[in-house]
């Protein structure tokens, strides 16, 4: 009876542990994400996806309430949309970047940004803000403050899908781990 009973309650805190090795890189993530909110809140305010949605939809009669310039309200309700779909972008890395730093894995998440800002990102930017002539493929007329945004939504939402689908890998394959650790435990085998 003594025997069961402690072989149980080493199971338990097998099974426990195997939980907790698997949870506590995800509880890491989470926190930061809350930290970077309650920043997020204090410097800025919070942007949920309502208020996206109202920034994207309504982005002209917002830059009018600021100017009564027509021109400045046309730049500032074009770059309003671009700034809606750059939060969206954001917040999906940044969450996946915490989480995936959590499970210890930094390497493969600089490669990505590295690869999102200043490979895809940079030049791009550069291309559609300035438009230099000597590109091939360079917009007849440079985008400005519009195309360095659009540069980098496009470099964000990169990294965001690349970030979100190294999570997914990191994920299932410590998964897996805990499950071969689990099952070639001595106390599974008992």
């Amino acid at each position: 009876m003594v025997t069961t009973r402690s072989a149980r309650h080493n199971q338990i805190r097998t099974e426990i542990a195997s939980l907790w090795r698997l949870a506590w890189p995800i509880l890491i993530g989470q926190l930061a994400n809350v930290g970077m909110s309650v920043v997020d809140v204090a410097m800025a305010g919070h942007a949920s996806a309502q208020d996206l949605a109202v920034m994207a939809l309504f982005k002209q009669q917002i830059a009018a309430a600021y100017t009564s310039d027509l021109a400045v309200a046309s730049a500032v309700a074009q770059l309003l949309f671009l700034a809606a779909l750059f939060q969206l972008s954001d917040a999906t890395q940044v969450a996946a970047s915490c989480t995936i730093r959590g499970y210890k894995v930094t390497r493969a998440p600089m490669l990505i940004h590295l690869t999102a800002f200043w490979v895809i990102s940079l030049p791009l930017g550069y291309a559609l803000g300035l438009a230099p002539q000597w590109l091939p493929w360079a917009p007849s007329q440079p985008l400005g403050a519009q195309g360095f945004s659009i540069a980098l939504v496009v470099g964000l939402t990169v990294a965001a899908l690349g970030l979100t689908v190294l999570l997914q890998h990191v994920t299932r394959e410590r998964a897996q781990d805990e499950i071969r650790h689990k099952n070639a435990s001595p106390v599974a085998a008992a």
